[in-house]
Protein backbone atom coordinates (compact mmCIF):
# COMPACT_ATOMS: atom_id res chain seq x y z
CA UNK A 1 0.00 0.00 0.00
CA UNK A 2 2.51 2.26 0.96
CA UNK A 3 4.16 2.04 -2.71
CA UNK A 4 0.99 3.76 -3.92
CA UNK A 5 1.59 7.01 -2.17
CA UNK A 6 3.09 9.94 -3.87
CA UNK A 7 6.84 10.65 -2.79
CA UNK A 8 5.88 13.94 -0.70
CA UNK A 9 3.24 11.41 1.42
CA UNK A 10 5.60 8.56 1.88
CA UNK A 11 8.20 11.35 2.88
CA UNK A 12 5.59 12.66 5.56
CA UNK A 13 5.30 9.48 6.41
CA UNK A 14 9.10 8.39 7.00
CA UNK A 15 9.68 11.67 8.41
CA UNK A 16 6.40 11.13 11.03
CA UNK A 17 7.76 7.90 12.23
CA UNK A 18 10.88 9.42 12.78
CA UNK A 19 9.67 12.09 14.96
CA UNK A 20 7.87 8.65 16.67
CA UNK A 21 11.13 7.17 17.24
CA UNK A 22 12.72 10.33 18.66
CA UNK A 23 10.08 10.28 21.31
CA UNK A 24 9.65 6.58 21.93
CA UNK A 25 6.29 6.92 20.55
CA UNK A 26 4.60 2.80 20.47
CA UNK A 27 2.60 4.27 17.47
CA UNK A 28 2.33 6.86 15.21
CA UNK A 29 -0.80 9.46 15.31
CA UNK A 30 -2.09 12.53 13.97
CA UNK A 31 0.08 14.76 15.55
CA UNK A 32 3.37 12.93 15.08
CA UNK A 33 2.23 13.79 10.95
CA UNK A 34 1.43 17.31 12.28
CA UNK A 35 5.04 18.11 13.59
CA UNK A 36 6.58 15.98 10.41
CA UNK A 37 4.74 18.31 7.93
CA UNK A 38 5.38 21.66 10.34
CA UNK A 39 8.63 21.08 10.41
CA UNK A 40 9.30 20.41 6.42
CA UNK A 41 10.18 23.55 3.94
CA UNK A 42 6.89 21.67 2.03
CA UNK A 43 3.31 22.94 0.86
CA UNK A 44 1.72 22.33 4.76
CA UNK A 45 4.06 24.29 6.73
CA UNK A 46 3.36 27.28 4.17
CA UNK A 47 -0.36 26.76 4.59
CA UNK A 48 0.41 27.03 8.21
CA UNK A 49 2.39 29.72 8.13
CA UNK A 50 -0.01 31.56 5.76
CA UNK A 51 -2.94 30.66 8.10
CA UNK A 52 -1.19 32.69 10.79
CA UNK A 53 0.06 29.61 12.98
CA UNK A 54 3.56 29.83 14.84
CA UNK A 55 4.68 26.76 13.62
CA UNK A 56 7.74 26.97 15.86
CA UNK A 57 5.73 26.32 19.16
CA UNK A 58 3.01 24.30 17.40
CA UNK A 59 6.10 21.73 17.14
CA UNK A 60 7.27 22.54 20.74
CA UNK A 61 3.85 22.22 21.72
CA UNK A 62 3.20 18.73 19.88
CA UNK A 63 6.27 17.07 20.68
CA UNK A 64 5.76 18.03 24.61
CA UNK A 65 2.64 16.56 24.92
CA UNK A 66 3.75 13.63 22.69
CA UNK A 67 6.77 12.54 24.90
CA UNK A 68 4.43 13.54 28.14
CA UNK A 69 2.58 10.53 26.84
CA UNK A 70 -0.79 12.94 26.56
CA UNK A 71 -3.74 11.49 25.31
CA UNK A 72 -4.53 12.68 21.39
CA UNK A 73 -8.45 13.39 23.02
CA UNK A 74 -8.09 13.44 26.52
Amino acid sequence: MFERFTKDARSAVVDAQQVARDAHSDQIDSRHLLVALAESGGPARTALTDGGVDTAALVEGARARIEAGDALDP
